[in-house]
């Protein structure tokens, strides 16, 4: 096909003498096809479902029926040549009004779906999950008053988009909403947001350093000019930023909050006394860790670059650098994940537990030994470890669960002491180089 051909997606087809209605464009129908360049889309098509024409990066122009009824999320995504979306104004459901090249429902005024030259009609009252998901041509983008809500994704992968404004009128941000706008250098929460999902909102947002709440909102804050946002009600850090300064005040590091940043020293309050397992989720270039000695809940021995409960008996937060220090029972979930850069892991003799996901994604491990003290391996414990080839286990296991070492790709050799109970159907899952299993 050629580039500046007009692609007409028909409503019927004959086939072999029978006539077929085609209603909806499937899911991913036809993502990845360069060909395209124009699409029409003809009388009697009703719905486009999810990714449909994702990945089309020489799509410039959609024409939309007047019979289509319903548009499923990232339909466009990824689409980086978009510059026109039209929809049919014979279409009771849907529009582009203004001429803004995006899909809006009429009745809900909010936008669907919106490509690189979406202008943002001041009629939108909310902002549809993955409506602007990869539009990498976005630099700036200005959301008018009168939008109330911005949905799941909304930007994600954003490339591009350096500024952003945000309406007084907004009341909700949505679960992972500017994850991947990799040159957002700012944003400002005004003063009506009451709802921002606790995820990772800024995963990827590399030069972000600047986050400010306004001091009207009653719901959140930026305290001390920690460039993070925290809920009022409970101290509690939502979201964070490669700019986040734990300040003291905060008491809590919520879900994901740093999630997918790139940081590489964490350094905590006295009055930090709760770590969500999934508060550094994706941050593999730490490197230093610590805690306050005033610190009632946690300690940071010296030397060991790691976060433990004020006992010393449970690791918390690991890093590249860590020595886990003598009389270490438990290691948290997701303490290591991602972070361990040692070729040969060998954990110390005492330990007892690893909670599921500890060394998950551990990519520098080539070796791991298991001392004979362990009881309990959780779910996931190692997975996703790619260069992990060698596993000695000292431990006579009742149970190694489900995907322990799942996705373990380069896993050679694996040897286990007599007493093991049970090897869950999952445990070795995709794990394909066997050349030795010792029982």
């Amino acid at each position: 096909m050629s580039v500046d051909t007009v692609f007409h997606i028909p409503s019927i087809i004959v086939y072999d003498g029978k006539t077929f209605k085609v209603e909806s464009i499937g899911e991913n129908a036809f993502a990845g096809l360069a060909s395209l360049c124009s699409v029409v889309i003809d009388e009697g098509v009703e719905v486009i479902n999810d990714k449909a024409f994702n990945c089309c990066v020489n799509l410039r122009s959609v024409r939309i029926p007047s019979t289509l009824t319903e548009v499923g999320y990232g339909v466009f995504s990824g689409c980086h040549s978009l510059t026109e979306i039209i929809v049919d104004p014979r279409n009771k459901y849907l529009d582009s009004r203004e001429n803004s090249n995006a899909i809006i429902d009429s009745e809900e005024d909010k936008l669907l779906t919106a490509c690189s030259a979406t202008r943002i009609p001041n009629t939108v009252r909310s902002i549809g999950d993955y409506a602007f998901s990869y539009c990498s041509g976005i630099k700036e983008l200005v959301i008018p008053e009168g939008v109330e809500t911005i949905g799941d994704c909304a930007f994600l992968g954003c490339s591009s988009l350096c500024r952003i404004s945000l309406p007084r009128s907004l009341h909700g941000i949505g679960y992972e909403a500017f994850v991947g706008c990799r040159a957002l250098e700012a944003l400002f929460i005004p003063e009506n947001v009451t709802t921002i999902h606790e995820s990772s909102l800024f995963g990827g947002c590399d030069r972000l350093t600047y986050v400010a709440v306004d001091a009207a909102n009653t719901v959140f804050d930026s305290r001390s000019g920690c460039n993070g946002i925290v809920r009022k009600a409970d101290s509690l850090l939502i979201a964070a930023c490669p700019g986040t300064i734990v300040v003291d005040g905060i008491a809590g590091l919520g879900n994901e909050c740093f999630g997918r940043q790139k940081i590489h020293n964490v350094s905590l309050p006295k009055s930090v006394v709760r770590i969500s397992s999934s508060a550094f989720m994706g941050c593999n270039e730490i490197e230093s860790v610590s805690v306050s000695p005033a610190n009632p809940y946690y300690s940071s021995p010296s030397g060991s670059n790691a976060i433990l409960t004020k006992d010393g008996k449970n690791v918390v937060l690991g890093c590249r650098n860590t020595i886990i220090p003598e009389g270490v029972v438990e290691i948290s979930e997701n303490a290591f994940s991602g972070r361990v850069s040692d070729e040969v892991l060998r954990l110390p003799e005492g330990l007892l537990t690893i909670e599921p996901y500890a060394f998950s994604g551990c990519d520098g491990i080539y070796q791991l030994i298991i001392p004979q003290s362990v009881t309990s391996i959780g779910e996931g414990a190692f997975c996703r470890c790619r260069n992990l080839a060698v596993v000695q286990m000292l431990c006579p296991l009742q149970i190694i669960r489900p995907y322990t070492f799942g996705d373990c790709n380069n896993l050679r050799v694996v040897s286990l002491p007599d007493g093991v109970g049970k090897i869950c159907d999952t445990a070795f899952k995709n794990c394909g180089k066997y050349q030795t299993i010792r029982i």
